[in-house]
């Protein structure tokens, strides 16, 4: 058996869960979709989201995920598809990790995002060891400093980049575990 590499989710029935059975299975966002979208057959003898067959079983949860993160136990299956699908992409991308961090900084509120991917690609700013070395980085990047360190602004030796990214770039940029993102996407 292989393992599965894309994001997944973990979709129980509660009816189970209630009378202390585990029912459920593990969807990626092809399969979640496809039972999003199909409707509930009244005479049918399976409930969609869960694939349970007891009667009157139709209340389902998401127990755990899988290469994603966390978005609750009822979390909107359009958005949570969305965001299965753009997790897919980045890893495609090589960004897969970045885009997690990103997205882990405030899960709920990029939903009004219309393409994850794509806000992702405009906030990131890369991966720096410290938040210092971003600093500098990006003083060379506004014309601060050359890019040689040649004929600059000679004040500028005595910056203290440390205390610039403390004092002024914290407020408009994001540093976790090493990857930095603008806060204004």
């Amino acid at each position: 058996m292989t393992k599965k590499t894309e994001p997944q989710v973990y979709v129980a029935c509660l009816g189970c869960y209630n009378e202390g059975r585990l029912h459920g299975s593990w969807v990626d966002a092809d399969e979640l979709e496809s039972e999003w979208d199909r409707k509930l057959d009244l005479i049918g003898d399976t409930y969609p989201m869960t694939k349970c067959n007891h009667p009157h079983h139709e209340e389902w949860a998401i127990h755990d995920y899988d290469g994603i993160p966390n978005l609750g136990e009822h979390p909107d299956i359009p958005y949570l598809i969305k965001v299965m699908r753009a997790v897919e992409w980045q890893h495609q991308q090589g960004d897969g990790e970045a885009f997690l961090e990103w997205f882990n900084l405030d899960p709920h509120n990029k939903s009004h995002h219309d393409d994850l991917s794509e806000a992702f690609q405009e906030a990131y700013c890369g991966e720096w060891d410290r938040p210092k070395d971003f600093a500098e980085n990006h003083a060379v990047e506004c014309g601060y400093l050359p890019d040689d360190h040649g004929a600059a602004n000679p004040l500028f030796r005595f910056v203290d980049f440390d205390w610039w990214w403390k004092s002024a770039l914290r407020f408009d940029y994001d540093f976790s575990n090493g990857y930095v993102f603008r806060r204004d996407v």
